[in-house]
């Protein structure tokens, strides 16, 4: 199937399945979206080697002017015997629909000829980022960032809703000028030791922008509007820019913020919201008409909304989640000639016993034990305290694993004024498999329940939740 021309094989942009996708099908979904003029234009010529030798000027310039060493020199420097043109291509968005699904845009910079001065701005700004007021990193994150929530301001009135906002198409939609705007506004505002003047870094910045040339089907692109996903400062500076723009949309808010709880991971933003729904509504359209590329979707609910890889949920006026924050154990049973998995939080301190003929381990009573257990030829293991973020299954011969593709899916609920969080997992979302004979190291292979499980365990905050996460797994 491979070879097979009328059929484009990828994986979906969310949810770990194997897409097969009829060719022209996907062609005409990648020229619909580079046939928007406001985004792309068609290029006559390839300059990839030129834009490489700008590239390695810049370098050099900064070099010389002593904010890089020899070492990161060598390494930023472009090869132009091996330089690439960047490559085009899309994921299929099938959780929006399987007929005909849209694509997320990826333009693969491997060895193209503005990839390694990217990572170094990237390296550079990362520090703006974390400093951002409504910064999420992760998933464990937003969880401390809920249980701070419910420490500080629970219990929760009643009525107080819980807020999702999504930004449609952000790194394609977000013009240069604005990015480079955001950018100097946070250099000025925060200057960073050890780096190039702000001055230099949006000048670097707005060469990596305007040089994003790439090819599909043998076409070549340049990319007039946005960002593309790919590049390794992308989500730096989109990052930055929805700072700087949800700051002057805060303020400028025609009703009262009935939040003190913004938080945002790149292009997703929860809140609570203690207005009436009117006040809300009203809310929205302002951010709607804020800017004229970037538009929000919103979702509001009293009692839980999906949030990441979590459910928060609102309980007796506090926020509880599906998932507690420092589950990392796994349970493994052999049932049948096959590898089961059950919650764990950490499979490393065991005490074994040698039973009529049989391995069996202890229950211990650190969060981070296993209990290990063979019954009937088979291995077994107990449940334990600290779950992680994976479970396997043996399943004719191969391992079963509950894939959760974005590690910032929520489902939150609003229980009695309080917050609880669960798991969100998208109906698109599918398993991988892993043949347990396959050569990967052993380590891999047992890492693969113990992960998966500690992200159930770290997302749920009911043990109910967890544990039907677990018998889901």
């Amino acid at each position: 199937m491979v070879l097979n021309r009328e059929v484009r094989i990828s994986t979906a942009d969310k949810g770990g399945a194997v897409v097969v996708q009829d060719t022209d099908n996907y062609i005409k979904e990648a020229e619909r979206q580079l046939n928007n003029s406001l985004h792309y234009s068609k290029a006559d010529n390839d300059h990839t080697v030129a834009i490489a030798k700008a590239s390695n000027k810049i370098v050099e310039d900064i070099h010389d002017r002593g904010f890089i060493d020899d070492v990161t020199y060598r390494w930023a420097k472009t090869e132009l015997n091996t330089v690439r043109t960047h490559c085009f291509y899309h994921l299929p968005k099938i959780h929006k629909t399987l007929e005909n699904p849209p694509g997320q845009p990826i333009v693969s910079g491997v060895k193209g000829p503005t990839v390694k001065l990217s990572k170094l701005v990237d390296s550079w700004l990362q520090d703006l980022v974390v400093q951002l007021p409504s910064h999420v990193k992760d998933t464990t994150h937003m969880l401390q960032t809920v249980q701070d929530l419910n420490t500080t301001e629970g219990p929760f009135n009643p009525g107080t809703l819980l807020v999702t906002i999504d930004v449609v198409g952000l790194y394609t939609n977000t013009p240069h000028d604005d990015m480079e705007t955001a950018l100097r506004h946070f250099l000025t505002l925060k200057p960073l030791p050890n780096t190039p003047p702000a001055a230099t870094i949006v000048q670097v910045v707005r060469h990596i922008l305007s040089n994003n040339v790439f090819t599909f089907e043998e076409q070549l692109y340049k990319q007039e509007h946005g960002t593309a996903m790919g590049t390794p400062m992308t989500p730096t500076i989109a990052n930055l820019f929805m700072g700087w723009l949800e700051e002057r949309m805060l303020e400028t808010s025609p009703v009262p913020l009935h939040t003190s709880s913004w938080k945002r991971f790149i292009d997703d933003i929860f809140l609570l919201w203690t207005g009436t729904p009117e006040e809300l509504k009203i809310f929205q359209k302002h951010i709607n008409t804020f800017h004229p590329t970037i538009k929000f979707t919103m979702a509001s609910s009293p009692v839980e909304m999906p949030f990441l890889d979590m459910t928060l949920n609102m309980q007796e006026g506090y926020i509880e989640t599906d998932l507690h924050t420092k589950a990392t154990d796994i349970t493994l049973k052999m049932q049948e000639g096959y590898i089961e998995t059950d919650l764990h939080t950490k499979p490393t301190d065991m005490t074994l016993k040698m039973q009529e003929g049989y391995i069996e381990t202890d229950l211990h009573t650190k969060p981070t034990d296993i209990t290990l257990k063979m019954q009937e030829g088979y291995i077994e293991t107990d449940l334990h305290t600290k779950p992680t973020d994976i479970t396997l299954k043996m399943q004719e011969g191969y391992i079963e694993t509950d894939l959760h593709t974005k590690p910032t899916d929520i489902t939150l609920k609003m229980q009695e004024g309080f917050i609880e969080t669960d798991l969100h997992t998208k109906a698109t979302d599918k398993r991988n498999y892993l043949h347990y004979t396959s050569c990967h190291p052993r380590h891999c292979k047992e890492n693969i329940p113990y992960s998966q499980m500690l992200r159930a365990r770290r997302i749920c905050s009911k043990k109910k939740d967890f544990e039907q996460q677990c018998h889901q797994l």
